[in-house]
């Protein structure tokens, strides 16, 4: 532990499913380890391809992806996404990008119901609009919709989020020309680090505008993601900030937000 001052007036980790590593290519008695909240954490493979850690931590494996649970509050209601396009014949992937910056997973998952910095810093012609935001316990589901253009071409972006505590959010994003599914894992490594995944698949459409997916959209997918990364590097935090109108649901995430720091008061969580 450090005596400087916190960035964050909270703990950097919150209790949450987290995810640690890829499992697809592991073979029975192969033996790994991850970093998830400070902590080295060994698995292995067993003989009957059940994942099991070196110690008491809970942990979960879906189309070969390992989360492990950090705390010790909600982990029996917290559902964790089901990423089946990852191994679907119709969808194209899994593609993966990896980004390790200086954040906060709060700040990072608050992104998602930030509407208003998608028209400064996704160029959006407008901030979406919010068709619902619904709050289920450890679940935050959201849906939006908003004009983009890209290319010289505008169209229609449709996003339907789910945010699984502020570990994990899943994303349907539907355009006129592409439908993607991502999955972003945020896992803290230290007190200053996170390292975040950000998996992806694109459905297929046949094979000429698969080819030109494959080309286009990974790319794109990486230049919009890494937009936020400075801001989120740099980001001040407010507990009480200042807030426009497509800002509001920001308020709204906080609060839902409290819930996962067992360790810290009402006042440092969250205005």
């Amino acid at each position: 532990m450090s005596d400087r001052t916190p960035r964050y007036p909270f703990t950097s980790y919150p209790n949450g499913w987290y995810f640690i590593a890829e499992t697809r290519d592991m073979k029975p008695g192969d033996e790994r380890s991850g970093i998830v909240c400070g902590t080295r954490i060994l698995f292995r493979m067993q003989s009957n391809g059940i994942i099991v850690l070196d110690n008491a931590m809970q942990c979960h494996e879906d189309n070969g992806l390992l989360y492990v649970f950090w705390g010790t509050q909600q982990k029996e209601v917290m559902r964790l996404p089901h990423f089946v396009e990852l191994r679907d014949d119709g969808w194209m992937g899994p593609f993966n990008h990896v980004f390790k910056i200086r954040s906060h997973v709060q700040d990072i998952t608050e992104n998602t119901v930030d509407r208003a910095h998608m028209v400064n810093v996704h160029g959006y012609r407008s901030a979406p609009a919010c068709h619902s935001f619904r709050i289920d316990g450890p679940h935050l589901v959201m849906s939006t919709e908003g004009p983009r253009t890209m290319f010289g071409i505008t169209e229609t972006i449709k996003m339907d989020i789910t945010c699984y505590g502020v570990g994990l959010i899943e994303t349907y994003v539907v355009s006129d020309h592409v439908t993607t599914k991502i999955l972003i894992t945020n896992t803290p490594i230290d007190e200053d680090t996170v390292r975040i995944n950000l998996w992806f698949a694109i459905k297929k459409q046949g094979r000429l505008r698969d080819t030109i997916h494959r080309l286009l959209v990974p790319p794109l997918v990486h230049r919009e993601f890494s937009y936020d990364l400075p801001i989120w590097e740099n980001k001040i935090y407010r507990a009480q900030p200042i807030l426009c109108a497509e800002e509001k649901d920001v308020a709204n995430y906080r609060r839902w937000a409290r819930q996962f720091f067992q360790e810290a008061t009402v006042n440092e969580v969250a205005a």
